[in-house]
């Protein structure tokens, strides 16, 4: 089979199809639909290269348009870990749609590795860059990044923001900065308070992240402004900061609920703080959801589906985010445009802990 691959030429593929070299090559070299060639005809060359098992050269075909067909994906952990490997997914899935190999680089969060993986990619003439953060924030761009067209995933140039360091102002316009794919956190804080607020609550309260937290903050923002557009007052008590994890939510929890005057719904800053607190509603006799609700954020693969009675929290759009920062950077490399800054939003889980507001007696 080998041997009679070899032999197999664009050119047979012509005369198998009745048609000339100049279209099978168009055919192969994707520009079908550049040059109007009908789609029956394109159907039957493929085809005909299905049969003969024709295979182009694709190291010549790359030389000829001084491409490689590959693109670089350096990621801190993402490969290494379930929870942000969809990401991976996401970038392959789109780039073998382009035609493209990714090729993919797991630094463990070195830096020395970062750079010397970097600089052996663009050695290799990739067509583009991708650098992903498994934590979203800010980041010192890599040296060499910049030599070929690039963009930032789930990460953003640091110094580069706002007053705050911020990729986007609260108006969704980006800052300048180097490009990046993120997802809309302000948009997720919405989503998860607006989920609440259809089921009637108007006594929310929200558990923020840690001191500095550029995630946590702008969640916020999303969860001021739904209770805004509702006309509904934001109580400052009901605004507490915790840690990251369970028992960070826990805390926080246990001094919202134990109390008459409390809250009927938690927006928490993300799944292992709500699940925090859903233990804390437990130990206080509080049934969720039919004496609380508890909306979290990330869609914790680990936690939020397995955790009584089952979580509904916002998803945070791993996959979409490698799909889309590939296609963008493709689009860029395919039409000699600049690379741009894309938000992705992500959506809204629905499960168990969200129930319509139950009613209270303050006294």
């Amino acid at each position: 089979m080998g041997g009679n691959r070899s032999r197999i030429t664009m050119m047979d593929v012509a005369k198998r199809a009745g048609v000339s070299q100049p279209t099978v090559s168009a055919v192969v070299n994707g520009r079908a639909r550049e040059l109007r060639i009908a789609e029956e005809t394109e159907a039957r060359i493929r085809r005909v290269m299905e049969e003969l098992d024709y295979r182009p050269n694709l190291a010549a075909r790359n030389f000829r348009l001084k491409r490689s067909k590959t693109i670089g994906f350096i990621t801190d952990h993402i490969a290494s870990g379930p929870f942000a490997g969809r990401m991976v997914l996401g970038g392959q899935e789109e780039a073998w749609r382009d035609g493209h190999l990714l090729l993919l680089v797991n630094t463990s969060g070195d830096a020395k590795k970062t750079e010397l993986g970097v600089q052996a990619l663009v050695d290799r003439q990739v067509d583009g860059l991708l650098y992903a953060k498994r934590s979203w924030g800010p980041v010192t761009l890599p040296p060499g990044l910049k030599s070929v067209p690039s963009i930032l995933v789930n990460c953003w140039e640091r110094g580069a923001g706002g007053a705050k360091g911020h990729a986007f102002r609260m108006d969704g316009r980006p800052y300048p900065g180097h490009p990046a794919v993120l997802p809309s956190e302000l948009k997720g804080g919405w989503m998860a308070t607006n989920a609440a607020l259809e089921a009637g609550h108007r006594r929310l309260a929200f558990i923020q992240g840690g001191e500095g937290d550029a995630a946590s903050e702008e969640r916020e923002v999303g969860f001021r402004r739904a209770l805004a557009e509702r006309g509904v007052r934001v109580n400052p008590r009901w605004v507490v900061r915790a840690g990251p994890e369970i028992d960070g939510g826990h805390r926080a929890a246990r001094a919202l609920l134990d109390t008459a005057d409390r809250p009927t719904a938690l927006i928490c800053f993300n799944d292992r703080v709500a699940i925090g607190a859903m233990v804390a509603a437990d130990e206080l006799g509080l049934s969720v959801p039919k004496d609380l609700s508890v909306v979290g954020y990330d869609d914790d693969e680990e936690l939020a589906a397995f955790f009584p009675p089952g979580l509904t929290t916002v998803a945070l759009p791993h996959f979409e985010l490698g799909k889309v920062a590939v296609k963008v950077l493709l689009d860029a490399i395919n039409r000699g445009g600049p690379v741009v800054t894309r938000q992705v939003e992500g959506h809204l889980v629905r499960r168990s802990t969200l129930a319509p507001a139950p009613e209270i007696t303050v006294r």
